[in-house]
């Protein structure tokens, strides 16, 4: 294999190793910006289902999510509207 082909086959597994952690980590900010207005629930509920539901259904990290999602989000977790805008639609 060339180093071209190296370089690009090591960005793609660089991008893949970190899209989930991305994924998860951009939750708070999204908490955060629902709560202030600036995005709608619904699709953001839609968006964080599989995170929200694993974590609520399951019990996988439950107060560690709600704890990071208050972190973003002083006035109280957003997690519940999520799941209601969720539900509704």
């Amino acid at each position: 294999m060339d180093k071209r082909k190296k370089r690009i086959w090591l960005r793609v597994g660089l991008g893949v190793m970190l899209a989930p952690g991305l994924y998860v980590l951009s939750f708070g900010p999204a908490c955060w910006l629902c709560s202030a207005g600036k995005l709608p629930l619904t699709p953001v509920g839609y968006l964080y289902w599989p995170l929200v539901d694993r974590a609520w259904n399951y019990g996988f990290g439950t107060q560690v999510l709600s704890d990071y999602a208050e972190f973003w989000n002083p006035r109280g977790s957003v997690i519940g509207d999520l799941l209601e805008a969720v539900a509704r639609s």
